[in-house]
């Protein structure tokens, strides 16, 4: 079977999170990257494509490729779309992935007669962009009680496909403004981001996890609801331990999530001391230095380098053999734009080897980017410091 992926906002750290997730299902057989935007996924049976968006923090829509041909008609739009047994509106609309020229104009009108013919009332859903937001096709249930009909083109060859899962922006939001403890101060990692970095790190629900710079707990949380069940969070800061336990507990009530959680202040430089067993992965966004106002970037710098150092060999000594640890590195935009990173050889990762988030075969078209350190970099304009994941593993 084949699928379709939109990716998120980041197109090589959403391609990273689906090359993860494939390489540890033997159902997917390839991932396929032909555009920015988009990845073909083949799989060996079918998959339930709301449960995997769910889980995911790049992919923005998943639906199913219905047809590979050299032209489309509207005959192809009927079939894709399945229209049998409508005793509601029908709504439907276009998202159109490639460039491709097409009369979008006629095959509505074309599909709207068909339907009316069929005794079915229906709607045209559009959008001033080339394809429907997740927002547009969740908001106007193009999913349940219509379609989102997807158009690619690749060469000379037209795929067309219909959405069957959009990303749950919902319940992201929900986890990251409805919560009871938010600390806009020190910086928060985004529950998507958070979502991907898991995903690398091949977190399962057997997983001994840990986060050792665990913050107000959104790492966490993202954890558990992706149904990892024994869950480490420490922070040198009781504050974060407070906030954390309130977030999490708040998660709670949500039957789905029941996680065992522990809880600890140490600093992630000791976090070996109090670790009973064996990780087998930690994700974690550590202290990125200071997010307001003026600061020395050379002091900053060497002093990040000392504590991620520390904290790595504390880490690895909890560490399951081919452990991984996915985590952030900052890197600092100055005001003319510069970047600066902070510098592999200072950082002691002895023990680790660098895992890349892409394979090379994905790069060879440079659609897709990683840093000199095999990470991928992250972030918006006008942020001051922005995030590099990193991958390694325990050897």
């Amino acid at each position: 079977m084949k699928y379709f992926l939109i990716l998120g906002s980041n197109p090589s750290l959403s391609l990273a999170e689906i090359l993860a997730i494939s390489g540890n299902d033997d159902n997917f057989q390839k991932v396929q990257a032909h555009d920015r935007r988009f990845v073909f996924i083949e799989t060996k049976k079918e998959i339930n494509c709301a449960e995997l968006v769910k889980k995911m923090g790049g992919a923005i829509k998943i639906g199913i490729i219905s047809m590979e041909k050299n032209n489309l008609g509207i005959a192809d739009f009927i079939q894709t779309a399945g229209t049998a047994n409508i005793d509601f509106k029908y709504k439907f609309g276009f998202s159109v992935y490639s460039q491709v020229r097409m009369n979008i104009n006629r095959f509505a009108m074309e599909f709207k007669k068909y339907l009316k013919e069929d005794g079915v009332s229906s709607r045209w859903v559009t959008s001033k962009e080339n394809d429907l937001s997740s927002v547009i096709v969740e908001q106007n249930k193009l999913v349940e009680k219509g379609v989102d009909f997807c158009v690619f083109k690749i060469g000379n060859i037209f795929y067309l496909g219909k959405t069957l899962a959009v990303q749950d922006f919902k319940g992201l939001s929900r986890r990251d403004y409805g919560r009871p403890e938010r600390d806009d101060e020190s910086g928060m990692i985004p529950p998507k981001l958070a979502q991907i970095m898991l995903n690398i790190a091949q977190v399962k629900e057997k997983t001994v996890f840990l986060d050792p710079f665990c913050g107000s707990g959104t790492i966490l949380a993202e954890a558990s609801v992706m149904g990892v069940k024994k869950i480490y969070g420490t922070d040198i800061s009781q504050k974060a331990i407070d906030d954390s336990r309130k977030n999490l507990n708040w998660l709670q009530r949500d039957e789905r999530y029941n996680a065992n959680f522990q809880l600890h202040k140490i600093s992630a430089t000791k976090v070996s001391e109090i670790i009973e067993e064996e990780i087998d992965a930690v994700v974690t966004e550590p202290y990125l230095g200071p997010q307001r106002g003026e600061h020395d970037l050379h002091k900053t710098v060497s002093e990040l380098e000392n504590l991620y150092s520390d904290s790595l060999k504390s880490i690895y000594q909890c560490l399951k053999k081919g452990a991984d640890v996915v985590m952030v590195w900052p890197v600092f935009v100055s005001r003319a734009g510069d970047k600066k990173k902070l510098f592999l050889d200072k950082i002691n990762h002895s023990g680790f080897e660098i895992v890349p988030l892409i394979n090379q075969e994905y790069l060879k078209n440079n659609m897709f980017s990683l840093s000199q350190k095999g990470g991928i970099v992250y972030g918006r304009p006008g942020q001051k410091v922005w995030r590099e994941i990193i991958h390694l593993k325990k050897k």
